[in-house]
């Protein structure tokens, strides 16, 4: 953030009025993403306080946990030697050390994989961020511009509701069908 300017410089009035705006941006994108995964079945998430992220607890049925645990064993039975940990590069300045499930790639990590794939929206697993054991999350962003968070917003409801709702079949054949795309 820049120097903040001083009542009386110049360009007070326009700072002022510039960090008021982005600010209230913020709020409104962050009010709308939470209260939308709110109303997601099997979805909470607390209000995004001070962060630029929302960290949603998912509620995924058993046959999705399965599938990323199936989809896993078949990964480490075709990679023999593969790595347990990998480095992943945040930024220029972080990086951080994540263990990799040996029996299965971690239900949440499968759900961000394929939000991608369909919608190409990318969030990040919980998995990655030292969850409880049986909890599964996804770590979000609010920072879509105005113009573009309500379809984040509709097209991220629209996958979830498909992987948990009455097109569980259609979603975990998606699933299994990408995977075997990409051996």
């Amino acid at each position: 953030m820049p120097v903040p300017r001083q009542e009386g410089e110049p360009s007070f009035e326009l700072y002022e009025r510039e960090k008021t705006a982005t600010l209230s941006s913020l709020k409104r994108r962050a009010e709308l993403l939470v209260g939308a995964l709110n109303r997601l079945e099997g979805v909470t998430c607390n209000a995004a306080e001070g962060a630029l992220y929302a960290f949603p607890r998912i509620t995924l049925p058993d046959r999705a946990i399965q599938e990323a645990k199936r989809i896993g064993e078949a990964d480490e039975a075709g990679v023999p030697g593969r790595f347990r940990f990998r480095l992943l590069s945040l930024s220029a300045s972080t990086t951080h050390l994540f263990a990799c499930n040996p029996a299965g790639k971690s239900p949440d990590w499968l759900y961000c994989r394929e939000l991608l794939d369909e919608y190409g929206i990318v969030v990040v697993p919980g998995s990655g961020f030292g969850q409880a054991d049986g909890t599964y999350h996804f770590r979000t962003t609010f920072l879509p511009s105005e113009d573009d968070i309500g379809l984040v917003v509709e097209n991220l409801s629209s996958f979830h509701a498909g992987c948990v709702g009455e097109r569980i079949d259609e979603c975990h054949n998606t699933l299994a069908l990408s995977h075997t795309n990409t051996q």
